[in-house]
């Protein structure tokens, strides 16, 4: 079936936890009682001269998805359980034709009680990560857009930029210093 929103919508299951780092979909045999999705910015507010505040920028932080669900028995709660302890991965979370990518697992509980070991209820909470270059930054002057994403350079390029120069400084150095030792000796 092609990847259409209302496919999402129609189809079985709703909701889908996939692994980026490893591949594979996990937490598959879940029941999800409720999803929550909480998008949150900051407004920054700055003085001006005459006393009165201005809002000139909205910081959008990472949003936090918040999933109530129940392992039906005591197989997907430990499938649960060892997502949960997988905590350097990536995820992708489709939910409602809603899809989140880019998430990892910010906090979870599981609840086991005697009357309640089949099937258990737990809560998990997925956090954006912010990964450069993955939304394109919009600012204020079309001017100013040319000079982002240029502040961070990768360390490796870095390195190699400076093993080059200090290479060539030294290679210099010792031609110099040939050439020198070659004319006093009558080379």
């Amino acid at each position: 079936m092609p990847s259409l929103p209302i496919s999402n919508l129609l189809s079985r299951s709703a909701f889908k936890v996939h692994n980026k780092t490893r591949g594979i979909d996990v937490m598959t045999k879940v029941k999800v009682i409720n999803a929550k999705v909480s998008l949150q910015s900051t407004v920054m507010r700055h003085m001006r001269e005459d006393g009165t505040t201005i809002v000139d920028t909205r910081v959008i932080l990472p949003f936090v998805l918040e999933v109530q669900l129940i392992c039906p028995d005591l197989n997907v709660a430990n499938d649960v359980l060892s997502t949960l302890n997988d905590r350097s991965s990536l995820y992708r979370v489709t939910s409602k034709g809603l899809i989140f990518d880019d998430v990892m697992l910010m906090y979870d509980s599981m609840q086991q009680t005697p009357e309640n070991l089949s099937s258990t209820p737990t809560r998990i909470a997925f956090q954006q990560v912010l990964l450069q270059g993955g939304q394109q930054a919009i600012t204020a002057q079309p001017a100013d857009g040319s000079v982002m994403d240029r502040g961070i350079a990768s360390i490796r390029d870095v390195a190699q930029s400076a093993t080059q120069t200090v290479t060539q400084s030294v290679s210099g150095l010792f031609n110099r210093a040939t050439e020198s030792v070659g004319r006093a000796i009558g080379f």
